[in-house]
């Protein structure tokens, strides 16, 4: 198993930076049960369809998974599906 660890000082991310960071462990992690609290709230519309489409939708990265998600951007879902 290769292990790598990247340490960055003084780095800040955004807020959707960081909720894109925390979609990607999700999706990467590949876990049985993934729980999701509005991961696409801190982005824009065009950039939550792409997130919904690759990583949380039916042909998304996480769609062999059980997802939970909570969210309050519905529009996504509708235009997504």
């Amino acid at each position: 198993m290769c292990v790598c660890v990247c340490v960055c000082m003084c780095v800040q991310l955004s807020g959707g930076q960081k909720a894109r960071v925390a979609l990607a462990r999700a999706a990467y992690s590949q876990p049985d049960i993934a729980l999701l609290d509005d991961p696409l709230s801190a982005v824009d519309p065009r950039v939550a369809r792409v997130l919904f489409t690759r990583c949380i939708g039916n042909q998304g990265m996480l769609k062999v998974r059980c997802t939970c998600m909570l969210c309050v951007f519905v529009r996504a879902l509708h235009t997504s599906a």
